[in-house]
């Protein structure tokens, strides 16, 4: 649900003030936890092509040689970049309000009762839009792509992102943990050798369908920490972000409990029962609804990257009217794209039970 309306800000406007100003805005990305850290960390605005390009370097310079006097260099040819292409998504939300409903609704101040609805319904609509898309989109030949699409492996259901098949690239795919099978076994010396997996038993039954019978994983803290490490292994200090359901930050909450971990910064005042953050390892939990149930997504902040057109980002245009209706129309765009210049810096756990 969105937040409370900025009433008194609307009241003194246009709808196309309230839009083109910013009030939409923030009404829509501080509704929830999730799109007020997109907000806050990951949105960039670039005014660029229907297409835009991320490069990135995929390691190690192996120029490096011992030499003795008069002794010939050797060189080879430096292929440590690459480079994915993304495509900008145009999305858009209309509104109308019909000529009887102005004129029924035309006394002093009810005109505005019309434009309130009009806008909360609005506003809900692109809030949950928006974050929809931003986790669950696996994209289209319209649609933004989503952390569904962009947090995979050469297992997942789809291996090409950017226009790059990690199948031929073993660097372009993200840590994946599932339940029956270790974490990804890389060989960081050459990531270029394709990742292996071991069969563990960390699995349970599925805590939602009983009719399900393929494995779900456990969740515990050692789990969770053997993530970060191996996230860790070519870190520069990023802040990370934990996006799960509600049923796992709770049980991440119990396990926090259950060892220990937790840390009561301020003892004095009055003691209040729930949390206004968790953080673990340096990770930010946020939980949605959003999230499918049993996931766990881990995300480095720099790896991530919301790319907004900024003079086609939740902005509107005048009313118009057409010559043949009694009606305005009003269209409010959201063109963007999610991508990533780094999946190693992304990753997922699948099939997680919420019960420990």
């Amino acid at each position: 649900m969105a937040g409370s309306l900025d009433l008194d800000r609307l009241a003194a406007s246009t709808i196309e003030d309230y839009v083109n100003n910013g009030a939409l805005e923030d009404q829509v990305f501080t509704s929830t936890p999730w799109l007020t850290y997109v907000q806050n960390k990951l949105i960039e605005r670039k005014a660029t092509g229907d297409t835009f390009k991320s490069n990135f370097s995929l390691g190690r310079n192996e120029n490096f040689q011992s030499y003795g006097p008069y002794q010939t260099w050797t060189f080879t040819p430096d292929k440590g970049y690459a480079r994915a292409e993304w495509k900008r998504r145009e999305h858009v939300i209309t509104a109308t309000i019909s000529g009887q409903e102005e004129e029924y609704n035309s006394g002093p101040g009810a005109m505005w009762d019309v434009v309130q609805n009009v806008v909360q319904r609005t506003t809900m609509s692109l809030q949950e839009q928006l974050e929809k898309l931003m986790i669950q989109s696996v994209g289209g030949p319209k649609t933004a792509h989503g952390m569904e699409l962009l947090i995979g492996d050469a297992s997942s259901l789809y291996t090409t992102v950017g226009g790059l098949d990690c199948r031929d690239a073993p660097w372009w795919q993200s840590i994946v943990k599932r339940p029956g099978l270790s974490f990804p076994i890389i060989d960081w010396e050459n990531i270029d050798t394709a990742w292996t997996h071991t069969v563990t038993s960390d699995t349970t039954t599925n805590p939602f369908d009983a009719a399900d019978v393929t494995p779900w994983q456990v969740l515990t803290l050692d789990m969770l920490d053997e993530m970060v490490d191996l996230m860790s292994i070519q870190d520069d200090g990023t802040k990370r972000v934990l996006l799960t359901t509600k049923e796992l930050k709770r049980a991440i909450i119990r396990l926090m409990k259950a060892e220990g971990v937790m840390t009561l910064k301020d003892t004095t005042g009055t003691l209040v029962g729930g949390f206004d953050n968790v953080v673990y390892q340096n990770m930010t939990v946020i939980d949605s609804i959003r999230v499918p149930k049993g996931t766990i997504y881990v995300v480095n902040e720099k790896d991530l990257t919301v790319r907004v057109h900024p003079n086609r980002w939740l902005k509107t245009r005048p009313w118009i009217s057409p010559y043949d209706q009694d009606a305005k129309y009003m269209a409010i765009f959201a063109w963007w794209q999610m991508y990533t210049n780094n999946r190693r810096g992304l990753a997922k756990f699948e099939k997680v039970s919420h019960r420990n």
